[in-house]
């Protein structure tokens, strides 16, 4: 009924975002984006939360990915807005991450470079490691969903 100041904003946040990006498809891991200006590609993640805490933690997490940039996380976020909505019995919390989109695959680099004999310097594969690592973390919680 009316007007929701929830909807308005969160069409204000994508309307902003969308203005500086174009879209191209919808991934399952989110929305494919190609900046305007740049052409560089990135992917619009959201999340949506009734706990303060797990919102809390979530923004934490991504700020401090923001920070130690390709250092630990090969696809890092980029950038991240968050808004808390609060109505007459209820609050939700949601966040818009952008993270970066690689264009090749892990196996196209490799093999790329292997055309070119040009191996990986210690501190790449140190950071594919962690990604990996990073990546069965994030995993680890659907094997408790199907442990078929």
């Amino acid at each position: 009924m009316g007007n929701n100041p929830q909807q308005n904003y969160q069409e204000d946040l994508l309307s902003a975002i969308k203005n500086q990006y174009e879209e191209v498809r919808q991934e399952p891991r989110g929305l494919v984006l190609v900046e305007k200006e740049t052409q560089n590609s990135v992917i619009l993640k959201e999340y949506t939360f009734c706990s303060q805490m797990l919102f809390e933690a979530k923004v934490k997490e991504l700020k401090g990915q923001i920070d130690k940039g390709l250092q630990e996380y090969v696809i890092s976020p980029v950038k991240i807005e968050s808004k808390i909505f609060s109505s007459f019995c209820s609050t939700s919390y949601k966040i818009y991450a952008l993270f970066e989109y690689p264009q090749v695959s892990l196996r196209e680099e490799i093999m790329a470079r292997q055309k070119e004999n040009k191996s990986f310097e210690e501190a790449e594969l140190w950071s594919i490691l962690q990604s990996c690592t990073n990546a069965l973390c994030e995993l680890k919680p659907l094997l408790s969903l199907n442990p078929n």
